[in-house]
């Protein structure tokens, strides 16, 4: 499980989710504006498998590792005396649970 952020100022890109070898085998994409959490697959050469090419069983179990993955993020940051970091995650975790409830 973990969080990945692309870019090198803000907003960033984010996959979270469930990785695999270091890289995405599933995750919720976030875009720039943090507006919009879209589930995604990856294929070995890491090129996104939209959305609708995933089932709702699927599409479920990316939020709800992505959830996991924001979690476990924070409680690393918590665990390296880094509470600010730890807030930020626990949040993000917060907005992918509300975006999945609408």
């Amino acid at each position: 499980m973990g969080v990945l952020r692309a870019g090198t100022g803000e907003p960033h890109f984010f996959f979270v989710g469930r990785m695999r070898r270091r890289m995405p085998a599933h995750a919720l994409l976030m875009l720039r504006s943090g507006n919009r959490m879209v589930p995604a697959g990856f294929d070995a050469a890491l090129h996104a498998i939209s959305q609708d090419c995933l089932h709702t069983e699927q599409d479920d179990l990316v939020f709800k590792d992505a959830e996991a993955a924001a979690r476990a993020t924070a409680d690393r940051f918590r665990g390296a005396s880094n509470p600010a970091s730890a807030a930020q995650y626990e949040r993000l975790a917060r907005r992918i649970v509300d975006r999945r409830l609408e």
